[in-house]
């Protein structure tokens, strides 16, 4: 998996740029597709980090990109006739994009610092099912703002901090029950991957945290090597539930190492 954390520059204050790379696991159920749970992990994962803190605001947005190849079980082989042995297709390829940016004011400064206001999420996931030597592409996107709570404390040359933010409200879309339905052809017809994008965003539906659960959770600890560098281990995992049009159930956990810079 490939993970981009990128958080917005301004004039004045400290400005941090992080550069990370680490791993990817995965667990999704969509009964849509299967009724078995895909499950993988993938040694890919990546990213660049932007911090910025300024008038006591702090300033975050993450990218993320990750690929992981994942399985309803293990591989196996079969024949059509004799002279021409089988096997599946090396798993199911998930492809997750995800941009959010979240803003922070402190509620309270000390030994521990606790900053409270709202995250805003866009998620792109591109999931291939495979099945022996074919494959099912499906989509889901969600795009929505909800609120954020990040708890910090410094000690010395080290640093520790959690966040949390969940979606409260926003735009939802997904593979139509029918998967490749008459709309889902026609918007792809014309294989350009820019407009068949945006029209099955535009096929989605306003979505809150009743129908649809959204939780990203972060964890890290931080160690200054310098004035300007310093080096992190940190966790992700990202929750996503949805009930339309059919039950899905999605966990992405990304542990990472990170180099950060001062600017």
């Amino acid at each position: 998996m490939l993970t981009l954390t990128l958080a917005t520059l301004a004039l004045a204050g400290p400005t941090e740029l992080e550069l990370a790379a680490g791993a990817a696991v995965r667990a999704s159920d969509d009964p849509m597709f299967s009724d078995r749970v895909y499950t993988g992990a993938s040694p890919i994962h990546g990213g660049l980090a932007v911090r910025h803190d300024a008038g006591g605001l702090r300033n975050e947005i993450e990218a993320a990109f990750d690929l992981t190849r994942v399985r309803t079980g293990p591989s196996y082989s079969w024949r059509w006739n004799d002279d021409d042995p089988l096997t599946p297709l090396p798993g199911s390829p998930f492809v997750r994009v995800d941009l959010a940016w979240q803003l922070g004011a402190p509620v309270i400064e000390g030994p521990v610092d606790v900053h409270v206001g709202a995250a805003w999420r866009n998620r792109v996931d591109a999931r291939n099912h495979d099945y022996g030597q074919v494959g099912v592409f499906g989509y889901v996107g969600l795009f929505g703002v909800g609120p954020y709570v990040r708890v910090a404390s410094d000690k010395g040359r080290w640093s520790a901090a959690a966040e949390l933010d969940v979606m409260a409200l926003g735009w939802g879309t997904r593979s139509p029950y029918g998967l490749n339905d008459a709309p889902y052809i026609q918007a792809s017809r014309d294989h350009n991957g820019v407009k068949t994008f945006f029209d099955h965003v535009g096929r989605g539906r306003p979505v809150t945290a009743v129908s649809t659960q959204y939780v990203a959770v972060q964890g890290g600890i931080t160690r200054a090597l310098s004035d300007r560098w310093s080096a992190s281990a940190r966790v992700d995992v990202q929750l996503l539930t949805e009930r339309n049009p059919e039950p899905l159930v999605d966990l992405v956990v990304t542990p990472r190492l990170a180099i950060s810079t001062r600017l």
